[in-house]
Order: structure tokens, then sequence, then C-alpha cells
């Protein structure tokens, strides 16, 4: 069913609606929120989700969507999560569809001074030379996609892992604050920009209990909680949890300062 065309496809669900609507709401208010669609194999689950994902950006709201997937974009591995998040966020803005791209250079002239990733993002994007093969790699890299087709060359000038004095985007599995962190300061963006929110919404949540590797599974687990108790604003998640080490990687705390409520999974 084509996005802009679910409402005309959806029957039955006045409950479920009423409660995503209520739900969009608060978030536009500035209260965060997780709301759980459980259900049957085929009662349409998904379908819900493709409805939200609808109404959230026909309420001005900054959506992002993800399918879960226990091999391509598993839990445990929170950059190809963050990845697929960016591919698909939207908004809408004056009756025209906007992406992460659009997003980070409406939010490149917000004072953001102490975040260790958007800080120099936000500073080099003032510069930056759209038509530029280095500006798309250097894209592409922000958007957590892989670019080591053009670093094979050491001394080339596409080679951008810490070229640019910004944190690498960490493939590790312990990386879950990290990726906590910088969606919360992306929230913290989306919010100065007065976009009213930043909704994530995430299929296939069930796949995490098909990871049979305990390591994985716990990792997996982690990242999730770490985005629900975001969601919910939690005093602890802005304090750095000195235990988490990824790789010799100095942690962050998940939570970027306050992101006034506007981050929900």
């Amino acid at each position: 069913v084509p996005h802009q065309d679910i409402e005309n496809f959806t029957f039955g669900r006045a409950y479920e609606i009423s409660e995503i609507e209520q739900a969009l709401k608060e978030l536009k208010q500035g209260r965060g929120g997780v709301y759980l669609i459980e259900g049957a194999y085929g009662s349409g689950k998904t379908h819900l989700l493709e409805y939200a994902r609808h109404l959230s950006l026909k309420k001005g709201l900054v959506t992002a969507y993800c399918e879960l997937n226990t091999q391509e974009t598993p839990l445990y591995r929170p950059k190809r999560v963050y990845r697929e998040l960016m591919y698909n966020l939207r908004y809408i803005k004056d009756n025209s569809e906007y992406y992460y791209r659009d997003l980070l250079r409406r939010a490149a002239e917000i004072e953001m001074n102490d975040h260790c990733f958007f800080t120099p993002v936000l500073k080099r994007l003032k510069d930056i030379d759209n038509g530029d093969l280095m500006s798309e790699v250097f894209w592409q890299w922000i958007e957590g996609e892989s670019t080591k087709n053009y670093a094979t060359d050491p001394q080339s000038p596409f080679r951008v892992r810490g070229g640019q004095k910004i944190p690498a985007l960490y493939d590790f599995s312990t990386a879950c604050d990290f990726y906590s962190y910088i969606l919360t300061g992306l929230s913290y963006l989306i919010n100065k920009s007065g976009l009213g929110g930043f909704a994530i919404i995430l299929d296939e949540v069930e796949t995490i209990t098909h990871i049979w590797n305990y390591d994985a599974y716990s990792r997996g687990l982690s990242f999730l909680e770490g985005l629900i108790l975001s969601a919910f604003n939690t005093e602890e998640l802005k304090k750095i949890d000195t235990r988490m080490i990824h790789n010799r990687v100095r942690p962050t705390p998940y939570i970027y300062k306050d992101p006034k409520g506007e981050f929900r999974p």
C-alpha cells in the first residue's frame, strides 16, 4: 500500500489509531514515550507501524524507520541500525519532503559546541561544496555508509577516516552508547530547528529473540534498552559509564544534554 494512501486501506483500527495520534500529539508537546505494538504473526503489526509512520510525517515530525533483521540490521550492530534509520529519515515542511542531509544543512547554523560528533560535522557542513566528490564521500560517511572504496590509498584525498577530526562511526557491538548519543544529539537539533519532534519506528523488534549468541543478544538488548530509556530522558543515562570502552575508544553518555522529550522510538 503506498504511504500516502494507507489511511484509505486501514479498517477496524480506530482504537489503535487513536492511541498513535495521542502519542504523536504528546511528542509534539515535548513529552517522549515508547509504544509497543504486539500481536500474532499476520495480525497487521507492520501495517500499523506504516500507518504510524504516515501520521508522524503528516503531523510534521521528523520520522526515521528501520526494519530489524538478524543478518542485515541486528540490534547488536548499532551502526547498521543507525545507517538504516538515516537512510529512511524523512520530514515534510511546506508541502515538500526532506531527508537527513537536508536536516543537517538546516541545523548547520545552530550553536552546538560540545557534541563529539555533530559539533565538527556541522562546522564542516558550513563550507561544504555539494558538487565535489570528496563532499559526497563525507556525506556517505556521516550517514553510516561504507567509504572503503574511496580509501584504498592511505594518501588519497577521499580517505575520510580520521581525516576530518570527527570520530569514526564505530562498527563495534559495544558502541550502543555512542549511537544513542548521536540519536539524542540529533533529537536536540530537531528541537532547536523547530521541527516538532523525532519519531523512531522499529519494526520486527521481536527478532532480537532469534539471536542465539548470548553476547550478541545481551548487547542488542542493551542498545534497545538505551533507546527506550533515552526516550524517557532518564537522568542516569546522561552520565558516562566508564566501564564501556570500545576498542580503547572513550565512551559517551547515552543521552546528549536534554533532548526536550523530543526523542521517541
